[in-house]
């Protein structure tokens, strides 16, 4: 280990989106995993050439409810919000990332 941090340039867009459940529901293991189904369904399938889904993060929410950062790659903010809703996933908010700094690589789970 170099103890640099490794900057990366994007050359397409990279997106976040943002899409915790609404606070009254409880997400299980299941419910998140058949959310993840749908979303490579739909973004291996019919939207091929617009969307890569690339990771996501489950977070603790306050008031006992999960939600989720997701990274995309996609042509566009819109590619992204028509994604979500074929796939029946919630979107708050859609961020583009400028650049990504690795210090290291993510953790295995």
């Amino acid at each position: 280990m170099t103890g640099e941090l490794e900057l990366l340039n994007q050359d397409s867009i990279h997106e976040t989106l943002r899409d915790p459940p609404p606070k009254r529901l409880a997400c299980s293991p299941a419910d998140l995993q058949a959310a993840a189904e749908r979303s490579r369904a739909v973004g291996d399938g019919e939207m091929a050439d617009e969307i890569r889904w690339i990771r996501s993060y489950v977070l603790d929410e306050a008031g006992g409810g999960v939600g989720t950062v997701c990274i995309y790659e996609a042509a566009s903010e819109e590619a992204i919000r028509r994604h979500a809703d074929r796939a029946d996933l919630p979107v708050d908010e859609v961020i583009p990332i400028a650049d990504t700094v690795v210090v290291r690589p993510d953790p295995a789970s």
